[in-house]
């Protein structure tokens, strides 16, 4: 009890001594520990546009697209020139009994039997055919 009396008896001369007039301000104290880090503020304004960058490099080819449906013709080309004349070719049909020749000067083109079905041997100039008919075609050289 003797503890509560002796606070009691402080506390009245605290309460006492503080009626008087206001004295200067005293020294600053220490600075304080950092306090809790707050809150985020509101979101800014967007700033201006950033210049164009380089150009990057091509890419790669990418794959070959689908086959294309076939045009239209063409219109007709101009008409040619004529070509030189051709030299002029001398034909003679020859029909004989068995076998046949053509002249020195001709040469023998074609040879056919006719009345058999045979087919015909050839000779330097000319053809047989047995006993049926020799037909021969001669050029002139």
């Amino acid at each position: 009890m003797r503890i509560h009396l002796l606070l009691a008896v402080v506390a009245a001369l605290s309460v006492a001594a503080c009626s008087g007039p206001v004295g200067p301000q005293g020294a600053a104290g220490a600075q304080g520990a950092k306090g809790d880090k707050g809150d985020p503020g509101p979101k800014g304004d967007t700033g201006a546009a950033g210049p164009a960058g380089a150009t990057g490099p091509a890419g790669p080819q990418g794959v070959a697209g689908a086959k294309g449906d076939k045009g239209d013709p063409g219109p007709q080309g101009a008409k040619g020139d004529a070509g030189p004349a051709g030299a002029a070719l001398t034909l003679r049909v020859v029909v004989a009994d068995g076998a046949s020749d053509c002249n020195a000067d001709e040469v023998m083109i074609s040879a056919l039997c006719v009345g058999n079905a045979v087919a015909p041997t050839a000779t330097d100039n000319g053809a047989s055919c047995g006993a049926a008919k020799t037909r021969l075609v001669c050029a002139k050289k």
